[in-house]
């Protein structure tokens, strides 16, 4: 698992509860609350496991909630991303817009339920 610093320059004006509101809306991020207490990857891991995800698998963009900050037009947040399984779902994705077998919003949720995302 990997965690990250990002910086966004954003084209327009947002505020932070807006981007959380935004990120948590989309199905493969996971905007971690701050009441969990998740205070790095080690705990997220965790978290995946006590959520029964198979080896503790997190295929979503995983983001602290209390990290997100703008300033100006720059977006501040923290992220982790679990190497080995965020690429499942985006390479499932991948295989049914080659064969041309759905379109991008029916195989999102094709996958999505099939791996039951959502933390």
């Amino acid at each position: 698992m990997h965690t990250h610093s990002i910086n966004v320059s954003l084209n327009g004006e947002a505020t932070a509860d807006e981007v959380r509101e935004l990120l948590d809306s989309q199905s493969r991020t996971f905007v971690i609350p701050e009441h969990l207490d998740i205070d790095g990857a080690g705990k997220l891991k965790e978290f995946a496991l006590d959520a029964g995800r198979p080896r503790g698998d997190l295929w979503e963009n995983c983001i602290w909630g209390e990290s997100i900050s703008v300033e100006g037009d720059d977006l501040y947040l923290f992220q982790a991303i679990h190497q080995e399984s965020d690429v499942v779902p985006e390479n499932v994705d991948a295989i049914r817009a080659v064969s041309e077998t759905a379109d991008a919003d029916e195989s999102i949720e094709t996958t999505n339920d099939a791996l039951d995302m959502g933390l």
